[in-house]
């Protein structure tokens, strides 16, 4: 039997039909859930523990099949579309035009979206990824399933505030998101059952901010797994290794991390960037790039990032705008402390461990504070990695994550019952 609106509380039944066994638990397995997403790198971390305990009645993704394959993702519940995704990106290379990429950027989530509608299985649980959810979340609600918008940052409009922000601070213009994209994700908004997302930073960008019912907002961190991320390797003691790991960008607080290595005036300094380098930026990191003192590696594999977390002696995330960045947690289950902002979600994984510093968005005299305070610790052995791994430790898995949804889907189908 489905669990509908009217009674929730029913027990579920597995993808296939049949009843549901028991989880891992031992009572009955919680819900029937479809994820959709173009390219979200979480929701496959999601996925995979949810196809793990037989809930996961379907993936939509953007990424061709091989790719997810790759990412151990497989059966008849992955479900793949990448042609408007492939599409899009094809045209923005051979047009390469900011008012082009504005005016087309809206089609491929729009393709995607009403693919998704046209195939979407039974479910209780439909969460999709904002942006791409406004007409499958409509026929799975209309179905009886609870529609969840997966926000992965802040609301849109503080995202385009603070970014617009941020390029007028460099003597830029951004070219914003789309109005198609901004009406869409609004709308997402008004007409989910509950919206999603990851920190504190969010939420408050939701309800103080916009106004959002609280009620109505999911906030559940993301998960870290523990099987990936732990130390591989130690910190050189004859240097002091600063370390950043991210889309080389305005938004992520780049050019203010250079500044404050720039200025850091502590023995044997050297600062790895880790990632790809986003369009603006190479005008701040071309001074940087023969210092014998700097090292940009470009996109690393999951392997070759833990290595670098787990010999470096700090993690610094200075973005202005983030949901919750994953590379945080991960290097504090490397034993890396970290120093990150008030926008990354950082705060609320290092809240009362000892385990990093959070600063304002755009201080690098609070980054350069913030990084002689971990030279300094480095320096007397003051600093306690393996108390920051034990820490990692207690921090949400997505095990945990997924137990999280069902509470939050439970008491939220409950209090309608």
């Amino acid at each position: 039997m489905r669990w509908s609106r009217k009674d929730r509380r029913e027990s579920p039944t597995s993808a296939e039909g049949s009843p549901a066994g028991p989880d891992r638990h031992g009572g009955r397995a919680g819900m029937r859930v479809v994820l959709s997403t173009t390219v979200q790198a979480h929701t496959f971390d999601v996925a995979r523990e949810l196809q793990r305990r037989g809930w996961l009645a379907a993936l939509f993704t953007g990424y061709p099949r091989s790719r997810m394959a790759a990412k151990g993702l497989s059966g008849p519940e992955v479900r793949c579309f990448p042609i408007p995704v492939l599409a899009g990106m094809l045209m923005n290379r051979l047009v390469r035009s900011q008012r082009f990429a504005l005016r087309t950027e809206a089609w491929p989530k729009v393709l995607f979206d009403r693919w998704v509608a046209r195939r979407l299985p039974e479910c209780d649980l439909f969460l999709a990824t904002s942006s791409v959810g406004l007409a499958s979340g409509r026929a799975a609600k209309a179905r009886g399933a609870f529609w969840v918008c997966d926000r992965p940052c802040s609301h849109i409009l503080t995202q385009n505030r603070l970014l617009d922000e941020e390029y007028r601070l460099h003597g830029l213009r951004w070219p914003g998101i789309s109005r198609a994209i901004v009406e869409r994700e609004l709308a997402e908004c008004r007409e989910a059952d509950a919206v999603l997302v990851a920190s504190s930073f969010a939420e408050r960008s939701f309800v103080r901010e916009h106004g959002f019912p609280a009620e109505r907002l999911w906030k559940v961190p993301y998960g870290i797994d523990l099987s990936r991320f732990h130390p591989d390797g130690e910190p050189d003691p004859a240097f002091f290794d600063v370390l950043f790991v991210g889309q080389l960008s305005f938004q992520k607080g780049v050019p203010y991390l250079l500044e404050a290595f720039d200025r850091l005036e502590v023995p044997n300094k050297r600062l790895t960037l880790v990632g790809a380098e986003q369009p603006g930026i190479d005008r701040y990191l071309a001074p940087f790039r023969d210092r014998p003192d700097v090292r940009i590696t470009g996109v690393l594999p999951q392997e070759g990032v833990r290595k670098e977390m787990s010999r470096a002696h700090v993690l610094v995330h200075p973005s202005v705008q983030e949901g919750m960045a994953l590379v945080q947690a991960q290097a504090l289950a490397c034993g890396c402390p970290l120093i990150c902002t008030t926008n990354t979600g950082g705060e609320d994984l290092i809240a009362g461990s000892g385990s990093g510093q959070v600063v304002p968005i755009r201080d690098v005299d609070a980054l350069v504070a913030a990084l002689v305070e971990v030279e300094r610790q480095v320096s007397t052995g003051g600093l306690d990695r393996a108390g920051i791994v034990e820490h990692a430790k207690r921090l949400p898995s997505w095990p945990g994550y997924v137990d999280a949804l069902k509470q939050r889907f439970e008491q939220s189908v409950g209090g309608r019952a």
